[in-house]
């Protein structure tokens, strides 16, 4: 992945374009953004648009064609000196197997019957690469959140 190139930018604006582009597609799918609070987070705007786009995509093909739930939050996150955006996309799909969660950020890992298994390792990539964190809670049939914790200033 080519080198990130930081920019102030707003993740509300950002997540929203992403959730308005695959919304009509899933339009039994319910998508709360309700606490996707502003916030000025320094970013690589096309790297940060892909780590959405696989996880709000991931959420609405998790759901499928039943009606379901997708909520997106953001909220500023403390730990010690440091001040971080942390955003949770969570769904009502089928949620991740005990035997996958270990997987799901290995490359070429994939339990669809399309594409390349590719698309977790990159956002875990990406979300490092903005010396942020990545993690998931999960239970099968009752659905996954994902969350992205970034540093509101970056060393750059």
């Amino acid at each position: 992945l080519p080198t990130p190139h930081f920019e102030a930018a707003d993740i509300r604006q950002l997540i929203l374009e992403v959730t308005e582009m695959y919304q009509p597609s899933y339009t039994q799918v319910e998508v709360d953004t309700e606490h996707l609070n502003p916030m000025q987070v320094d970013l690589d705007l096309h790297q940060m648009n892909r780590v959405f786009s696989n996880l709000v995509k991931n959420s609405f093909e998790s759901i499928g064609g039943d009606s379901g739930k997708i909520s997106i939050s953001s909220d500023l996150v403390r730990k010690g000196h440091s001040h971080y955006c942390r955003i949770q996309i969570r769904d009502t799909g089928r949620g991740i197997s005990r035997e996958d969660e270990q997987k799901v950020f290995h490359p070429y890992f994939t339990t669809k019957t399309t594409g390349t298994g590719l698309g977790l390792p990159i956002v875990e990539r990406i979300v490092s690469d903005h010396q942020g964190k990545i993690w998931f809670e999960t239970e099968e049939n009752i659905g996954t959140t994902f969350y992205i914790d970034l540093p509101l200033e970056q060393n750059k």
